[in-house]
C-alpha cells in the first residue's frame, strides 16, 4: 500500500491520504482506532461515523456497487434520525442525556450538545409525533432543525472524525474544507461543496463490514453516554438503539390483513401472539419503513432472531414488495408510516451480498448456507 503525506499549511498537523485501497482488516483496524479516540470526546463522532455506515448501505447501487460520496444534508438527515430516539428525557434521570464532555447550561440546567440539545427540542414541541409525521407534517420546522446539524456537522465532527493526535489519517473520505470553515461561508448557494467523496475502497469496506460495525459503534456509545451520566451502559443500549415495539403495533392490523392472517415465513395461520419482524433484522440495519416490515408468529420469530432470512422467504419478500406496492403505499399513507421501497431493497441487496460463508435462517433451527 502507497501512501502520501503532506503538511496542512494552517497547523502543524500532517494528513496522510492512501494511493491504493486498504484492504478489509488494515481499514477495520482504523476504524478501530477511531472508535477509541471518540471515547475522549463527545459522541459526535459515532453518530457521524455510524450514519456514514447506514448511507453507504442505503445507497448501494442496482449493481452492488457502493456510493462515491454521500452530502452533508443526508448525513444531517441521518444524525437526526439516529438522535432522535435518544432526544427524549432518560426515565430514571427525568432530563435528557447528556452526550458532550462539559455539559452547556440552559436556563439553569444540564442539556445535551448542540445537535441533541436541537432535536430535544424539536421532540418537545411536538411530544407524541413520530420523526416521520413531523417531516411531514412541520416540514419548514424540521429543515431548520437539519439545517443546524448540517451547520454543527461541517464545522466540528467532519474535519476531526479520521484525525489521531496531529495526524489527519484520511481513509474514509475527504471534503472540500478543513478546521478553519468559518459560520456563514459554507452554503449552497455560495458554491460549498457539500459532498464527503468516499476514498477508493472506503464505502465498500463500511457496507462490508456493516453488520460488525453497527452493534461495536453502539456499544461504544452507550460506554461514553453511561461515563459522562454515572449510569452502567447496559441499561442504555435498549434506550439509545433499541426499537420502539410498542410504535410497531401500530402497523400490525394492516400488514396482518395484507398476509390474510398468516405468518409471512411458514405461512401458517398467526395464533395469538403476532409479531411485527424487521425483515432485515435492525440490529443489522435500523430500517422501520414499511416495507421491511413483516407479521410473523412468535415462534418464527423468536427463531429467526437476528439472522438474515433464506433464499425463499427472500424471493417472497421481493415479491410482496412489487406485487402490493399499491396496498402498502395505501397503508403506509393512512398510518401515515414511512416508506421507501428503494432505500430498504437497497439495503437488502448490501446485506445479502456481504454473507458468504454465513447462514441464512429457514425455519426452528433450519438454516442454509449464502452463497
Amino acid at each position: 500500500m502507497c501512501t502520501r503525506q503532506s503538511r496542512d499549511l494552517h497547523s502543524s498537523r500532517t494528513f496522510i491520504v492512501s494511493d491504493s485501497p486498504l484492504g478489509t482488516v488494515a481499514f477495520a483496524e482504523k476504524v478501530l482506532a477511531l472508535l477509541e479516540e471518540g471515547q475522549r470526546s463527545s459522541t459526535y463522532k459515532f453518530a457521524t461515523l455510524l450514519a456514514l455506515v447506514e448511507l453507504c448501505v442505503e445507497k448501494t447501487k442496482p449493481d452492488g456497487a457502493p456510493p462515491n460520496f454521500v452530502t452533508t444534508r443526508e448525513l444531517a438527515c441521518k444524525v437526526v434520525e439516529i438522535y432522535w430516539g435518544q432526544a427524549i428525557p432518560y426515565r430514571r434521570l427525568g432530563r435528557v442525556l447528556e452526550q458532550n464532555q462539559g455539559p452547556a447550561l440552559h436556563r439553569g440546567g444540564p442539556v445535551s450538545a448542540r445537535i441533541v440539545g436541537s432535536i430535544a427540542k424539536l421532540r418537545a414541541v411536538h411530544a407524541g409525533l413520530t420523526l416521520h409525521e413531523v417531516r411531514a407534517r412541520h416540514g419548514q420546522t424540521f429543515e431548520s432543525v437539519v439545517r443546524e446539524v448540517e451547520k454543527t456537522l461541517i464545522e466540528m465532527p467532519l474535519p476531526k472524525l479520521q484525525r489521531m493526535g496531529r495526524i489527519d489519517q484520511r481513509f474514509l473520505y475527504e471534503i472540500s474544507w478543513d478546521d478553519h470553515v468559518r459560520k456563514g461561508t459554507w452554503s449552497e448557494t455560495r458554491g460549498f461543496d457539500n459532498r464527503i467523496a468516499f476514498v477508493e475502497g472506503a464505502a465498500q469496506n463500511l457496507v462490508r463490514l456493516s453488520s460488525l460495525l453497527l452493534p461495536l459503534i453502539q456499544r461504544k456509545w452507550a460506554t461514553k453516554v453511561a461515563e459522562l451520566n454515572g449510569l452502567e451502559s447496559d441499561e442504555l443500549e435498549t434506550f439509545l438503539f433499541g426499537v420502539n415495539r410498542i410504535t410497531l403495533t401500530r402497523v400490525l392490523p394492516p400488514l396482518l390483513d395484507l398476509q390474510s392472517g398468516r405468518c409471512f415465513y411458514c405461512q401458517k395461520r398467526v395464533g395469538a401472539a403476532p409479531h411485527v419482524d424487521h425483515f432485515i433484522p435492525w440490529s443489522r440495519h435500523t430500517d422501520d419503513g414499511l416495507d421491511n416490515l413483516v407479521v410473523a408468529d412468535e415462534r418464527c420469530n423468536l427463531a429467526k432472531r437476528n439472522f438474515l432470512a433464506g433464499v425463499k422467504h427472500r424471493e417472497r419478500w421481493l415479491e410482496r414488495g412489487s406485487a402490493q406496492s399499491t396496498e402498502l403505499e395505501a397503508i403506509a399513507k393512512q398510518m401515515p408510516w414511512p416508506r421507501d421501497r428503494d432505500r430498504t431493497e437497497a439495503v437488502a441487496r448490501a446485506m445479502y451480498r456481504n454473507v458468504p460463508g454465513g447462514f441464512l435462517w429457514l425455519e426452528g433451527t433450519e438454516f442454509e448456507a449464502a452463497g
